[in-house]
């Protein structure tokens, strides 16, 4: 085993932001099937190698996450003598490093000896309520030693029912690291998405939101009709033929029992998993699924985090959601990648793609002081019913050019990536100059590409302090710029002659912008880089 070049840059990040903040509680932004246990194995490892009395508490929320962790540590550092604490696994044993159910050890918090390090997988579910299991457990800990350091890994920053995870009044202090969805894909590390618009809508514009997300009780009562779940699943078994492991989240319980029965009436291997299930039950059918016993299985609420399985190759969304953190766990659970696997079809029956937007353009953005998960709109074309980010005036797979003023379109099945699609452009000249807005500077690069109205910027905030002065270092570098990166705007000015000469760049529309996303630097390279900085097409971290 060996860690990739994003783990071992994640890594190198946390103990960079700890030496910035020393009492700061960092989160690592990692995609699903990034690699999340590795890069905690290492940062306990790592840990014992400098303080061989180190101790550590790894929490998370279910039991198949806490015996992954802990499998994981063990194969990459055998020597470490570990404890599990979890009910549902039948294993109530403390050491040194604990991997523990929050649920179960929250319990027993009195009791338990001082830690040096808290680790919280799924970062994610982490309650904003202060009587929470974890910020109870948390605040204890805290008790026994003031010095406490607190660590997130997450595929989400923001809450499934709320809005971002770091900021003022929360647990976390700032994003110590950030990998991007498109360049882990691009890389080879993650499968990519296609999707297929549908043709069996369902109006559920009456259903009431509650907490960030939709009335369950009143979503299931949209979908759960039995002409309904015929056709929605005929249009399953018609585009998903090819496919071998489906995995189809519904609007409810019983919704979700109905659809495996009526995939079984119509000829595919199907079961069902959720809340009204025994335990055991419940993982019986989980292991069928595993072991290719059944082709798809239905769920309501259960498998959207920590559910593993790389096959996986075609997911189905029979049910809408307001919450992107949902939108996002759930087509990650198809990203990972498994021999023979191209790709991960998604069929959106919920109208998600539309709402939320392609999976690597969304960003936590705030309004009213409220941290809101929003990504780039999209239509579907006419002429080829790909979806297509909602700014663009031509269609990029057909050339279809969309009217001033186009009204909503029939969705139509077809295949189509859910990923944004990615434009080439020549640059033919840099400008950088001082930019300023609501009395903060920031250093802009602005690239021009032959058409006049292809401009795209990098905004430098060397001065904003935190996450924002790091990524601004972090791009400095991947410009051309030599290390160290400079501490404030005036400084990067004088030093802009530092910057490399771009030849093209790759960009996504996101909102009404353009974000660059790849980068190729003409033959002279770029001055003062490393060999890594220096590969011909640079992903710049989205």
């Amino acid at each position: 085993m060996e860690l990739r070049p994003y783990q071992k840059d994640a890594l190198a990040a946390l103990w960079k932001y700890w030496q910035r903040e020393p009492n700061g509680n960092p989160l690592l932004v990692c995609p699903t099937g990034s690699g999340k246990s590795l890069i905690l194995a290492e940062i306990i490892r790592r840990a014992l190698a400098k303080r061989p009395h180190f101790r550590c508490l790894v929490l998370t929320h279910r039991k198949e996450l806490i015996e992954s962790n802990a499998r994981e540590l063990q194969r990459w550092a055998p020597e470490i003598r570990i404890g599990i604490y979890s009910a549902g696994l039948g294993i109530k044993r403390l050491a040194p490093i604990t991997y523990a159910g929050i649920q179960s050890l929250y319990k027993k918090v009195g009791s338990l000896e001082a830690v040096s390090l808290i680790i919280i997988d799924e970062a994610h579910l982490l309650s904003s309520r202060p009587n929470s299991m974890y910020q109870k457990l948390i605040s204890a800990m805290q008790g026994k030693n003031r010095r406490l350091k607190v660590c997130g890994l997450t595929a989400t920053p923001y809450r499934m029912d709320s809005g971002s995870l770091c900021g003022e009044g929360e647990l976390f202090t700032g994003v110590a690291y950030d990998i991007a969805v498109r360049r882990l894909i691009d890389e080879g590390y993650l499968a990519p998405l296609t999707s297929k618009a549908t043709a069996a809508p369902v109006d559920f514009s009456e259903v009431r939101i509650q907490n960030g997300d939709y009335v369950i009780g009143e979503l299931q009562g949209k979908f759960d009709k039995n002409e309904l779940i015929e056709e929605h699943c005929r249009e399953i078994v018609r585009l998903g033929k090819e496919r071998k492991s489906w995995l189809i989240f519904c609007a409810g319980v019983k919704h979700s029992e109905h659809v495996a029965e009526e995939l079984e009436r119509q000829g595919v291997r199907a079961t069902s998993v959720h809340s009204g299930l025994f335990d055991m039950e419940r993982d019986r059918r989980i292991a069928a699924f595993v072991k290719g016993e059944v082709q798809a299985i239905c769920n309501c609420q259960i498998l959207t985090t920590g559910f593993n399985h790389p096959p996986i190759d075609l997911i189905a969304l029979l049910r809408p959601t307001q919450s992107t953190g949902l939108y996002v766990q759930m087509l990650g659970r198809g990203m990972r990648t498994s021999p023979g696997k191209a790709n991960c079809l998604v069929l959106d029956f919920g109208e998600n793609i539309v709402r939320h937007g392609p999976i690597d353009t969304i960003q936590v953005k705030h309004k009213n002081g409220k941290a809101e998960a929003k990504g780039a709109p999209v239509k579907i074309c006419p002429g080829c019913f790909s979806h297509v980010l909602i700014a663009l005036r031509t269609c990029p797979d057909c050339g279809y050019g969309f009217p001033e003023r186009s009204c909503k379109l029939e969705v139509k099945p077809s295949e189509a990536p859910i990923l944004s699609k990615v434009e080439e452009w020549e640059i033919v000249e840099k400008r950088v100059k001082v930019h300023e807005k609501n009395g903060r500077q920031s250093l802009r690069v602005l690239f021009q590409g032959k058409a006049p109205w292809r401009q795209v910027s990098e905004f430098l905030c060397f001065e904003h302090g935190g996450w924002a002065a790091h990524k601004a270092g972090e791009r400095w570098r991947q410009l051309g710029g030599e290390a160290p990166a400079p501490r404030s705007v005036a400084e990067g000015y004088e030093r802009a002659e530092e910057l490399g000469s771009v030849a093209r760049v790759g960009v996504v529309k996101d909102g009404s912008f353009w974000r660059i996303v790849k980068m190729e630097f003409r033959e002279e390279g770029a001055a003062g880089s490393s060999a890594e900085e220096e590969r011909e097409l640079m992903e710049m971290g989205l």
